[in-house]
């Protein structure tokens, strides 16, 4: 008796599993899993046909399976995965020429062969069996993606299945592995995987890991939401803020009472700064027109900057030293050897400017006379900047130095219009500035090397700034009133005379 049995066992655990016949549905972009419940819409001929012989079965069975490659019309075996899923169509609807059904995962099968593909798919299936393992290793994987789940719906994580709602209430554990795989952020071919995982454990330990990923994926994406959320509070609130204190100080002006706003300082150092009148209320009407803006016009900062320009100009600033010849002479050979023409022809030059302002010892020092143009050619090394130096010195006045070789934008020597962004005054201007003083020496380099090219002709923006009879109402493009020039003493250095442009 003992044998028979022993034979029967082994005959039981030979036999081989029973093959099956039943119409498939291919699906494009959707991986099924048993125990899930979800919406399909059919569109292709072979898969409407399939899905209404299923449905007009008493059982309503169907196979359904993924295609490799969702571009594909008319899929064969190799386009498909064998791994599928047994389902049952619950509910079928036609609309437009598209069919809709709702199909329900009942377990895993394996797709054998394609009986037909006309007039719709046949596929001949064995079912795939439940792999028995450990219980206390499937509680454990089943506590930890419990856990994680929970927190998924702690942060509002939303899911597409409705059945995801039941999980709270227990569910089997291959069922919550199924589902879950169904409902994680993973690509078809990650959810495949899930499929044709047979160990319940396993596809626990799959879930769980997907599940954390989009947990991570939501924890950042709410960090993030957050911090714009209160950068934009904070810049509403700021700008509500700045808004009524600005209406407030309106209001209080009205009454002519003084506030301390953040514009207080500028105003107030227009008011001190020394500048013609005319030049005064023009910067005035600027200030109104910057108190009128709102804090979020784009024009605020370029009509701040420009009224800070125009108050650090140098106004009312002049360099007071009376021209020593003794001393200008001691200063020139102390810095330089040799060079006896050039130093001689300069203090005559510095003689002649002392008698002229020796006549009237009382004539302020922005009506002195000033001496014309002083131009240094020679080759490089010879000490032209280093003269020029020596005579500031002398005079003692500030020494500001530009290098105008190689521009070739007008804009360089004239500034630019304010209506350009980026927009800042010229060389000329800069250089003013740079020298807090209205009368310093201004050294020109390499004059000689000016180009020009379709941005305009910086030579000839410069004539203005170096000819004594018109650079006292220099006009600067970015500052849009005339500046006075007469009183700077311009040198200019070269290595060659022929290349600077004759006037014309």
């Amino acid at each position: 008796m003992t044998d028979s049995s022993n034979e029967n066992n082994q005959k039981q655990t030979q036999i081989q599993p029973i093959k099956k016949v039943l119409p498939l549905l291919p699906l494009r972009n959707l991986v099924l899993f048993p125990s899930v419940e979800t919406n399909v819409f059919v569109g292709r001929k072979e898969s409407i046909t399939a899905v209404q012989e299923a449905f007009s079965k008493t059982n309503r069975l169907i196979i359904v399976t993924t295609q490799k490659k969702i571009n594909i019309d008319k899929p064969t075996l190799a386009d498909l995965n064998r791994v599928g899923v047994l389902a049952r169509v619950e509910h079928l609807s036609q609309r437009d020429g598209n069919v809709h059904a709702i199909i329900k995962g009942i377990s895993r099968v394996n797709i054998l062969n394609l009986v037909a593909d006309n007039p719709l798919y046949l596929a001949e299936f064995v079912d795939l069996p439940v792999i028995t393992e450990s219980l206390s290793e499937i509680q454990q994987s089943a506590e930890a993606l419990l856990s994680q789940l929970k927190k998924a719906f702690s942060m509002g994580r939303q899911f597409d299945l409705p059945a995801m709602m039941q999980l709270s209430t227990g569910v089997a554990s291959s069922d919550l592995a199924d589902q879950t795989c169904f409902s994680v952020s993973a690509s078809l071919k990650e959810k495949q995987k899930m499929l044709e995982t047979l160990i319940i454990s396993q596809r626990l330990k799959l879930a769980t890991e997907y599940l954390i990923k989009e947990i991570k994926v939501a924890q950042l994406e709410i960090e993030i939401e957050k911090k714009t959320q209160d950068k934009f509070n904070s810049s509403i609130k700021r700008n509500v803020l700045e808004e009524r204190k600005r209406q407030i100080e309106k209001e209080l002006k009205k009454l002519g009472k003084k506030t301390d706003s953040e514009f207080g300082e500028l105003e107030a150092k227009i008011q001190k700064a020394p500048m013609p009148d005319d030049i005064k209320k023009k910067c005035q009407k600027e200030f109104n027109r910057l108190l009128e803006m709102g804090p979020m016009s784009p024009e605020t900062s370029y009509v701040r900057t420009y009224l800070e320009t125009v108050v650090e100009l140098p106004w009312g600033e002049y360099s007071s030293d009376p021209i020593n010849i003794k001393k200008s002479k001691k200063i020139l050979d102390k810095d330089h050897y040799g060079l006896n023409d050039v130093k001689e022809r300069i203090l005559e030059y510095l003689a002649v400017l002392h008698l002229k302002n020796k006549k009237n010892k009382k004539q302020k020092i922005e009506d002195q006379v000033v001496p014309n143009i002083l131009c240094f050619i020679g080759p490089p090394g010879v000490g032209k900047t280093s003269i020029g130096k020596s005579i500031a010195t002398a005079m003692g006045r500030e020494f500001v130095r530009a290098s105008v070789g190689g521009i070739r934008d007008e804009a360089e020597i004239r500034g630019h219009r304010r209506t350009y962004v980026g927009a800042m005054p010229g060389r000329i201007v800069k250089g003013l500035k740079d020298a807090n003083s209205l009368n310093p020496v201004f050294m020109l380099d390499e004059i000689d090397k000016i180009g020009s090219d379709f941005r305009g002709d910086p030579s000839s923006a410069l004539l203005e700034a170096l000819d004594p009879e018109q650079n006292n109402s220099f006009a600067d493009h970015y500052l849009d009133f005339p500046l006075d020039l007469s009183k700077v003493f311009f040198i200019l250095t070269g290595n060659d005379l022929a290349s600077i442009p004759y006037a014309s």
